[in-house]
């Protein structure tokens, strides 16, 4: 009786060994500094999902989170950046952290492809400019160079 005690007792540690979020993550370090002003004892599964609307709302590192409050069992977490916020309910189910993981490195890869195809059209406005380039800088540098007489100006002479 006393192994089957041991062996009962080791299926919930292995249990709670695969629903900690993995530290090798690249994300680790944010999802360590919310965690950090979270309430003790919040699961790492409800951590996980603070960390996947925070980085919805924009934040990505754990140096652009400036704080986290919480109100009526609700997080409200607070970006360096004005505009750049989430908030989560620490009192409703979460998702497993591999689903919040799914869904965060779904939306990474979502914003990497978004961020290659803004560098693609950028790259080529850059290389085919159509906007107005400085066409009056321009004319009186052609002038100047021709010597011809602007037509409009009073020359300054009098």
């Amino acid at each position: 009786m006393n192994d089957e005690d041991r062996v009962e007792q080791a299926i919930p540690s292995q249990d709670v060994a695969q629903q900690a979020f993995p530290s090798d993550h690249r994300d680790y370090a944010l999802f360590s500094a919310i965690q950090a002003q979270l309430p003790r004892g919040t699961s790492d599964e409800k951590t996980a999902e603070v960390l996947h609307a925070v980085k919805e709302s924009g934040i990505e590192r754990a140096d652009e989170l400036r704080k986290v409050t919480i109100q009526d069992d609700v997080a409200f977490v607070f970006g360096k950046t004005p505009g750049f916020h989430s908030e989560v309910a620490l009192n409703t189910p979460s998702p497993s952290i591999n689903e919040n993981l799914q869904k965060t490195e779904a939306m990474d890869q979502q914003r990497a492809q978004e961020m290659v195809q803004f560098q693609r059209e950028r790259e080529e406005i850059d290389k085919n400019p159509t906007g107005p380039v400085m066409t009056l800088a321009a004319h009186s540098q052609q002038q100047a160079m021709s010597g011809g007489d602007g037509g409009g100006g009073d020359g300054g002479g009098g």
